[in-house]
C-alpha cells in the first residue's frame, strides 16, 4: 500500500489522474474510506486516511462506472 500525508495524495489523484471524490464515509470511528474516480478516464483509486492523517491506497483500478437510481418498481 503506498501511503503519505493526505495532502499530497489527494493532490497527485487530482493532479496526476483528473480524479475526485466521488463517495465516502467512515469506518469505524477512527478511519475514513474514499472513493475518488475519473469520470472521464474511467481510473478508480479508493483510499483509507486514518485518525493521524496519513491516508493509503487500499486498491485502484479502471473501467469505473456510476449507475443512475432507478425510481422504484423499474427493473435495474
Amino acid at each position: 500500500m503506498s501511503c503519505g500525508p493526505r495532502a499530497e495524495i489527494v493532490e497527485m489523484l487530482s493532479d496526476r489522474h483528473d480524479e475526485v471524490r466521488t463517495a465516502g464515509g467512515l469506518q469505524g470511528q477512527s478511519q475514513l474510506m474514499e472513493i475518488w474516480a475519473s469520470p472521464e478516464y474511467g481510473t478508480w483509486t479508493l483510499l483509507v486516511t486514518r485518525a493521524n492523517g496519513i491516508t493509503c491506497i487500499a486498491a485502484h483500478g479502471t473501467d469505473w462506472v456510476v449507475r443512475k437510481p432507478q425510481p422504484a418498481g423499474l427493473p435495474s
